[in-house]
């Protein structure tokens, strides 16, 4: 009962019962005390007005209840407001329009509230509360009272309907979520094309499958390639070596020279002199830097020819002669420079059949680099076709 109503009543009491000075002033100090402060009912009183239907009583109470605190729907026992709240929506009167009406989107936890009663009492929602209650599914807050039930709830209510209609157009008109509108399409028992979106579905799986054999076709070639390259990278290193440089330079400007040493002639500084004839008795100034001889005889020694004549007198008869110089090349030289071409042709061999196995992989391969850019292009394209096509269907189609 409303609280003005109270106190009209105290105001008009019989003043035979109010004519003691005393009696008057405390109930002068009721009316003021419960126009200041309000008069709340009990609870039983509440249970008992939700048992016997007095609407009237608990909107009053619904509107000023200063305790108007929410349980942790699925966890605890509703409050009294809740109880109020809910036995005011579920029931075919103008106070059930009034409390909706008084309800805020935002109110998710009431929503809750309301919704579990709704599910537990098999209750069908009232005009206007569906917003709420979506508001609460949409924001992922059901999990307490189940999903799965909520779904159900809204799958079996055709007034959630525009709601979910309402939700599938704002998101084509944005950005096409394919997936989010799939869902809510199967909330509002919405037939979409299936035809179409199994092709767009599809095609992001097509376009792996491209990428896939892309990189298997061209992931063996990368290897090869990049061996082929670090091969190469050995070998020029090794023919820029200093070592190796002056080794090729020096045994292969030689020759194996055979003949016969003739004579010492003399030493200076680390050299010894030699007089040798070839075996066409061609005669030669051979200069050794490693070699000793101790007696005429046969030898066969790697030397450098030197553009250098040496004027000498001949033992033979002391005609003097301009005589070529030849010069030994030095046994550690002749070992770094076969050292040095037995890893270039290990190396060398190592590229050739690298190069045949990167020849043998580009045959096998079943496209071009290009054939696949441009297949994954067309895919994709194809793709941006599919979902304006699914775009103008749903616009076209479904309406509020």
């Amino acid at each position: 009962m409303h609280l003005l109503t109270t106190v009209c009543k105290l105001l008009t009491l019989n003043t035979t019962t109010m004519n003691h000075p005393i009696k008057q002033s405390l109930g002068l100090i009721t009316i003021f005390g419960l126009l200041l402060f309000g008069c709340e009912p009990s609870s039983s009183k509440i249970s008992q007005n939700i048992a016997e239907g007095n609407y009237e009583e608990l909107y009053d109470y619904f509107l000023h209840a200063k305790d108007k605190s929410i349980s942790v729907v699925g966890y605890g026992e509703p409050t009294l407001y809740e109880n109020v709240t809910n036995a005011l929506v579920f029931n075919p009167s103008d106070y059930s329009t009034k409390t909706i009406e008084n309800l805020s989107k935002y109110d998710i936890d009431l929503a809750l509230s309301i919704t579990k009663t709704a599910i537990d009492s098999s209750y069908i929602i009232p005009e206007g509360l569906h917003h709420i209650i979506y508001t609460a599914f949409e924001n992922q807050r059901v999990v307490a009272i189940g999903k799965k039930e909520v779904e159900q709830l809204i799958k079996s209510d055709p007034n959630f309907r525009p709601i979910i209609i309402e939700k599938i157009l704002e998101i084509t008109n944005s950005r096409l979520n394919i997936s989010k509108i799939s869902i809510l399409a199967n909330l509002g028992s919405i037939r979409l094309p299936r035809e179409l979106l199994v092709k767009i579905e599809n095609i992001p799986g097509e376009i792996a499958s491209i990428k896939s054999q892309q990189n298997l076709d061209y992931q063996l070639t990368s290897n090869l390639e990049s061996n082929k390259l670090h091969i190469e990278w050995e070998l020029d290193n090794l023919g820029s070596n200093t070592d190796n440089k002056i080794a090729k330079a020096f045994v292969e400007s030689s020759y194996m020279f055979e003949g016969y040493m003739v004579a010492f002639i003399g030493e200076l500084s680390t050299s010894e002199y030699y007089e040798v004839r070839d075996l066409y008795s061609n005669l030669f100034l051979l200069q050794t830097t490693e070699t000793r001889f101790t007696s005429k005889g046969f030898f066969k020694l790697r030397v450098l020819k030197s553009d250098a004549k040496i004027p000498m007198t001949l033992r033979d008869g002391g005609f003097k002669r301009d005589i070529p110089l030849i010069s030994e090349v030095r046994k550690s030289t002749v070992t770094d420079y076969y050292n040095y071409k037995e890893k270039a042709l290990e190396l060398n061999n190592e590229l050739t059949i690298l190069e045949r196995k990167i020849s043998a992989q580009e045959r096998k391969r079943k496209k071009s680099p290009e054939e696949y850019e441009r297949l994954i292009q067309e895919k994709q394209e194809e793709l941006q076709q599919y979902k304006q096509e699914l775009k103008s269907w749903i616009l076209n189609n479904i309406t509020l």
